[in-house]
């Protein structure tokens, strides 16, 4: 391991970290556009959440020799619902990681500017402990 990625020359000083530049404005669109679409992308994935019980639920009932289809069918349909809930999944993981960058970027312009009790309760609530 390279002597550069032991991140030393920061840790004693010689080096300043680098502060990491969080453009709200443009992660705030990012999100509402995921949330705008969110609605359309729900009603898909229950979709093919309903198709999927419904062979379930078929499935108890056939005859043997169409168990067969009605199993594969089943299993095109979960990798189908397993591919749009990844992307699902992704996008939403991406906006949340957008949305706690705000919030950290809130609270250092709450005590740059000395509103340091508001910065100190919302340091304190939960929701707000962007330190992971």
């Amino acid at each position: 391991m390279a002597i550069n990625e032991w991140k030393v020359w920061k840790k004693v000083g010689w080096v300043k970290e680098e502060e990491k530049i969080v453009k709200v404005e443009d992660d705030l669109r990012a999100v509402a556009d995921f949330l705008s679409v969110l609605e359309s992308d729900a009603r898909e994935l229950i979709t093919l959440l309903t198709r999927m019980k419904d062979l379930v639920r078929e499935e108890k009932t056939i005859s043997t020799d169409l168990k067969r289809d009605n199993l594969e069918h089943q299993v095109q349909l979960l990798d189908e619902l397993l591919k749009r809930y990844e992307f699902f999944q992704n996008d939403a993981d991406i906006n949340g990681i957008r949305v706690k960058e705000i919030g950290k970027d809130l609270l250092k312009k709450l005590k740059d500017n000395g509103l340091v009790e508001l910065w100190r309760e919302k340091k304190k609530d939960f929701r707000w402990s962007f330190d992971w």
